[in-house]
């Protein structure tokens, strides 16, 4: 007889390349975990209608529960929680699992308490920066409090939840790509022309379009940004290039598309990887981008420090600081310009030696071993 896998209820609010960086690490994540447990993965979809369920199998061991519970957060959280309980009534999962600290992880952590089941909670993204200081800070706390362990996305991110939160487990589990999707792609640079700059992404305030397109000149460079132009940043844009005419040839903007292709085409068309964010995880596009053998320039927030030596295989800057910055970015164009590779070589080295998602993966596997090994054990005893 084939011994069934214990289940795990793992709450996201994104899956998959399509819905973005988190999307992105859930969805990758979830893969791991799913040699040995079955996911039920549950995300909050407004495309349904009110108090609507959809429930689907997405791959082996990985069903997909979308569900909707009206237009109130709260709604849609009590509705979360109820369809968590509802379906555990079929298989009792093992454990419950919420993604990025965020409402929907507190109510899976609420879950979880009326199942009477561990938690375990994944800090990926910069949950703390600025949660922390609303009327969140109770939800974060009791979730944070409540975790059997919580997976932290970057050293940052763990020193900040063992500073505000003494007693909680918490550990660091840098993110990680394929780095065979990326092949390294020469930039465009070409002697006598300008250097290309690229900004990929989920276009937010966070994400520093606005410091970006205040401190770099058009005269000296070129700049290539994909993705969706949000909370006020296409007004940001399009006030840049009302004011700055001669620019229209030099910015160039296109929108966002999960398309591998289009992703490497995106690297292929630029010289140096801008991530100019004044707050953020470990994104997903910095180790791409590093694997594309890109010169990379990004501030000195989140994980971005773990994966960067400055001026070994990028280079980084303060945040904010448009004197760092000018400086970090002279010194990426200067290297493009003298056509040296060896920093783009040690980037493309960082990712295979120490970002490659086989080391995440062992990562996962190790710290829910004892889980598996108990749930597996305790069905085993059902069956005697």
């Amino acid at each position: 007889m084939i011994q069934a896998k214990p289940i795990l209820q793992f709450v996201v609010p994104h899956f998959g390349r399509k819905t973005g960086g988190v999307g992105v690490s859930a969805e990758r994540i979830a893969g791991f975990l799913r040699r040995d447990f079955d996911l039920q993965v549950f995300v909050h979809d407004r495309t349904l209608s009110y108090w609507s369920v959809r429930r689907e199998i997405v791959g082996p061991g990985l069903e997909l529960i979308s569900h909707n519970g009206g237009r109130d957060l709260k709604e849609v959280l009590q509705f979360q929680v109820d369809t968590q309980l509802s379906i555990s009534q079929g298989r009792k999962p093992a454990a419950v699992c919420g993604f990025y600290l965020d409402p929907y992880c507190f109510s899976a952590c609420l879950a979880s308490k009326l199942m009477r089941k561990p938690f375990y909670s994944f800090a990926r993204g910069n949950d703390l920066d600025l949660d922390i200081f609303g009327d969140r800070y109770a939800q974060i706390k009791e979730t944070v409090e409540s975790s059997k362990a919580i997976f932290a996305v970057s050293v940052e991110m763990r020193q900040k939840i063992e500073s505000l939160f003494p007693s909680s487990h918490v550990r660091t589990v840098l993110n990680s790509i394929d780095p065979t999707v990326f092949p390294v792609q020469p930039g465009p640079y070409k002697p006598g022309c300008k250097p290309v700059l690229g900004l990929l992404g989920d276009l937010k305030q966070k994400k520093g379009l606005d410091f970006l397109l205040t401190h770099f000149s058009y005269e000296d460079y070129d700049l290539e940004l994909m993705g969706e132009l949000r909370e006020g940043c296409d007004r940001v844009l399009h006030g840049y290039l009302q004011l700055n005419p001669k620019a229209q040839g030099s910015v160039r903007h296109r929108r966002f598309s999960n398309d591998t292709k289009a992703l490497r085409d995106f690297f292929a068309s630029v010289d140096i990887l801008v991530i100019p964010s004044y707050l953020e995880g470990l994104p997903n596009v910095l180790l791409e981008g590093l694997a594309s053998g890109k010169v990379v320039v990004a501030s000195r927030v989140g994980g971005m420090p773990d994966v960067i030596t400055h001026g070994v295989n990028g280079f980084l800057f303060e945040p904010r600081n448009a004197a760092s910055f000018n400086e970090a970015l002279f010194q990426a164009k200067s290297l493009v310009e003298s056509g040296e590779d060896d920093l783009p070589k040690a980037a493309r080295q960082t990712v295979e030696g120490q970002f490659h998602w086989r080391r995440e993966k062992e990562e996962y596997l190790r710290a829910f071993s004892g889980l598996a090994r108990e749930s597996q054990f305790y069905q085993q005893s059902l069956q005697i």
